[in-house]
């Protein structure tokens, strides 16, 4: 959130009236945010695109990608999940595929 003092909800009403293009809801590196957090940031969202910025796996993915517009995935592509390594295309290859298939199956 902008403000830990402020709910998601008016979290993204701020963004909105402030005319951004997406809202990115995120916890922590290797960490996706709550199932809940997501859905709340989703129904609040008027006409902004909502996604996550952390913890996006193979694993979760299921359930996060009927929920979000888009995902922003770093540390989870790269060899052993260090954000320092290099790009792992093995795990970028397997991610997206996967991610083609989930989002065919939700059209």
């Amino acid at each position: 959130m902008l403000d830990s003092k402020k709910t998601i909800e008016e979290s993204v009403f701020q963004a909105e009236s402030a005319g951004v293009a997406g809202v990115l809801v995120t916890k922590e590196t290797g960490y996706a945010p709550t199932m809940d957090l997501i859905k709340r940031a989703k129904k609040a969202s008027k006409k902004t695109l909502v996604g996550i910025g952390s913890g996006f796996s193979e694993e979760n993915a299921r359930q996060i990608l009927p929920l979000v517009d888009y995902v922003v995935v770093g540390s989870a592509l790269k060899i052993d999940g260090n954000a320092d390594n290099e790009v792992d295309e093995k795990k970028v290859e397997s991610i997206m595929k996967l991610v083609v298939k989930l989002r065919k199956e939700n059209d």
